[in-house]
């Protein structure tokens, strides 16, 4: 399922939800506008408070950005034209 993860005044990111895993719930993102420090292909992982951090990968311990507290996620009704 796609979702729109509004960061601020048009910044946003397009991300698919992938699941749980423990307390934190995993998104990749497949779209980032206006947000450098995030690309395609980087994984986000929200915690039990609501809170996101991207990851370049799955399996990185280090986080590259901390998404504002004010970030919000809505469904997506966006469909890719081909």
């Amino acid at each position: 399922m796609t979702y729109r993860i509004t960061v601020g005044q048009n910044q946003w990111l397009i991300a698919e939800y992938l699941g749980k895993t423990g307390r934190q719930s995993l998104w990749q993102v497949t779209e980032s506008h206006r947000l450098p420090q995030i690309k395609a292909g980087d994984m986000l992982r929200q915690d039990n408070k609501g809170m996101f951090v991207a990851y370049s990968s799955v399996d990185a311990t280090r986080p590259n950005y901390r998404l504002p507290s004010h970030t919000q996620y809505t469904k997506d009704n966006y469909v890719e034209e081909e």
